[in-house]
């Protein structure tokens, strides 16, 4: 009853935070309205998706009439079931106060209040990965963890291939070796790589591709420091990620010194330094901050091992805790300008154009509104520049009168910011402007609400 207890209280306390906004939550939020939407009135999915995470919202839609209500609420019980796959863990790793403490960081975590206003999918990793750290005994449940976290989000298999390989360098120098669990790993890595080679937005080799052109090499200082500055953490927060770091150094001193540990610290230390050292970022959101907010599922379970016994009283307080902390992780009202583009899409001139380029976000919000395909990439070579066009920003009256100058049809101004203009004829400006020597022009016409690369192979995979 407690645990059930404590379950309902971090479903609901999230759940009243994203719902204090009428908007969906995070840059992202029409995505998956998008995608429910599609998924209940036609049958199918807008784009394709393997994701379990998305039908599941999905199903929610089928009984919440509203879409971004049921997207909420998706992503709060997603939320929600961290907590009784974190007092199974926390029962293994140090029984039997060990239940309590972890199911109450599950509860607590701004982080995972983070992930469920932001990265759904990503979220959606994060139960199934405890519960796999908690089966190592129970074959059917580790199966059915491995496959529900390598299926929510291409992070989740990421993640599982460095706890097995984690987990096997700790075999190693404990010299011990468990052939089943052996066998069972590499059973679910064919099983994984077939459903990888005929099923979209899964792990697959194309997804280097991605990071390749994406993400730029950079070991410099290890995040989670740089990644404050992309969205507006708090305090909380900030110590949670922070404490990944103590959890690193006690679980490496952990691993040389407890011998019959080293199996379950190597698969929960070598995604951890994954999480802290990605060695690919740029300056937008990208695969080392998801990373970083995976951190905490990781450090948590480590930092437990440290942990003295808990003494019976004080469950009071970390409800009080849970209510405070639960909802410091993500700011609801931090969301897109939707207000200003639903004014832009209205000022599209008719009829709209069989395709739209336009910044991420908006493309989505343009999807939802109108029913019309939009893209937040530059159109591959195949696409049909006259029946494509494309919202552009931050251009000036004057450097449009002199790169558009002579091209039709002309570009419509839509506000003091954003034009519209057929892509073929923005191809034909974009030549012309490339040959000013300014870099504020040309950081302006590459910048991200200007899409200027096209999708890599990983995103076009088995669509």
């Amino acid at each position: 009853m407690r645990l059930f207890l404590l379950t309902v209280l971090a479903f609901a306390v999230r759940l009243q935070l994203l719902l204090s906004n009428d908007e969906p939550t995070g840059w992202d939020g029409y995505s998956y309205v998008v995608q429910v939407e599609r998924l209940v009135s036609e049958g199918r999915l807008h784009w394709p998706d393997a994701s379990w995470v998305t039908y599941f919202l999905g199903a929610l839609h089928l009984i919440i009439p509203s879409s971004i209500i049921a997207v909420k609420v998706g992503a709060c019980l997603l939320a929600a079931l961290v907590v009784p796959a974190a007092w199974r863990l926390g029962n293994l790793l140090a029984p039997p106060h060990g239940a309590w403490l972890l199911a109450c960081w599950a509860a607590a975590s701004p982080t995972l209040t983070h992930l469920a206003g932001d990265f759904i999918k990503n979220l959606g990793v994060v139960a199934p990965l405890l519960l796999v750290f908690a089966s190592r005994e129970r074959l059917l449940a580790l199966v059915g963890g491995v496959l529900a976290a390598a299926l929510a989000h291409r992070l989740g298999a990421a993640l599982l291939i460095a706890a097995a390989v984690g987990t096997l360098s700790g075999a190693v120098f404990s010299k011990l070796s468990d052939r089943r669990l052996l066998l069972v790993a590499l059973g679910l890595g064919v099983f994984f790589t077939a459903l990888s080679v005929s099923l979209p937005n899964l792990l697959h080799p194309a997804d280097l591709d991605r990071l390749q052109t994406q993400f730029t090499f950079s070991p410099g200082l290890p995040p989670p420091l740089p990644y404050f500055a992309l969205r507006d953490t708090r305090w909380p927060q900030r110590v949670e990620l922070l404490l990944a770091w103590p959890a690193l150094a006690f679980g490496a001193w952990q691993f040389f010194r407890v011998k019959e540990r080293r199996p379950m610290l190597g698969a929960l230390l070598l995604p951890l330094v994954v999480c802290l050292f990605p060695f690919w970022r740029s300056d937008s959101l990208d695969v080392g901050y998801r990373l970083v907010l995976m951190a905490p599922v990781f450090a948590f379970p480590v930092l437990l091992l440290a942990s003295p016994p808990r003494r019976k009283s004080g469950e009071w307080v970390a409800v009080v805790l849970i209510i405070l902390l639960a909802r410091s992780g993500f700011d609801p009202h931090s969301t897109p300008p939707y207000a200003a583009w639903r004014e832009l899409i209205r000022r599209i001139p008719r009829p709209l154009p069989a395709l739209l380029i336009a910044p991420q976000g908006f493309n989505f919000l343009y999807d939802h509104h109108t029913g019309q395909e939009s893209l937040a990439w530059s159109p591959e070579p195949g696409i049909d520049r006259t029946t494509t066009s494309r919202l552009v920003w931050d251009l000036t009256d004057g450097e449009w009168a002199e790169f558009a100058q002579g091209l039709t049809p002309q570009p419509v101004r839509l506000d003091a910011q954003v034009v519209y203009v057929r892509e073929d004829v923005w191809e034909q400006v974009l030549t012309r402007a490339r040959r000013e020597d300014d870099d504020a022009l040309q950081a302006r016409l590459t910048g991200w609400r200007n899409p200027s690369k096209v999708r890599p192979r990983s995103l076009q995979r088995n669509h």
